[in-house]
């Protein structure tokens, strides 16, 4: 019961932001996503998972993600992806994409709209992978791989 009550709660104020959010100025739209990522913080709701919808696809974010903050104070972020994903389609129809460090499947869901060619997405975290695999379930063509990329490069 009180897990349900603390989705709910995470997910109203993620709503809530995202629409106080909308039109606002660039500074009070920084002070109102920075205010809930520290109520989240504070109620500890940073791990609780909450539907967001993401260029049409409804996924799961745990409330921490910064991608709903992100993205209201850039709309165009990794749409530069999806025009380079479009010309290397155009050019090189169904060619392969490779997502290192694919967190949720945000890029991979973006780079799907330009190009119906094969996603790898590599995801370090084992619960990043799992989100991935699961939010990229009806994408078609997508393949979730939860390892670590490294050059072994001494750094």
């Amino acid at each position: 019961m009180i897990e349900k009550v603390s989705v709910s709660l995470a997910q109203v104020m993620l709503n809530r932001t995202m629409k106080i959010s909308e039109g606002a100025s660039p500074l009070m739209r920084s002070v109102t996503w920075r205010a809930r990522s520290a109520a989240v913080k504070l109620l500890g709701f940073s791990d609780t998972l909450l539907h967001y919808e993401l260029y049409g696809h409804s996924i799961q974010i745990p409330a921490a993600s910064a991608l709903p903050g992100v993205l209201s104070g850039c709309p165009k972020y990794c749409r530069n992806l999806q025009r380079i994903a479009a010309a290397l389609s155009s050019k090189y129809p169904h060619s392969p994409m490779i997502d290192i460090g694919a967190n949720v499947g945000d890029t991979a869901i973006t780079m799907r709209s330009a190009s119906d060619g094969p996603i790898l997405c590599v995801e370090a975290s084992p619960r990043y992978a799992a989100l991935c695999r699961q939010n990229l379930a009806g994408l078609g063509n997508t393949v979730v791989v939860n390892a670590f990329v490294d050059t072994g490069a001494p750094v």
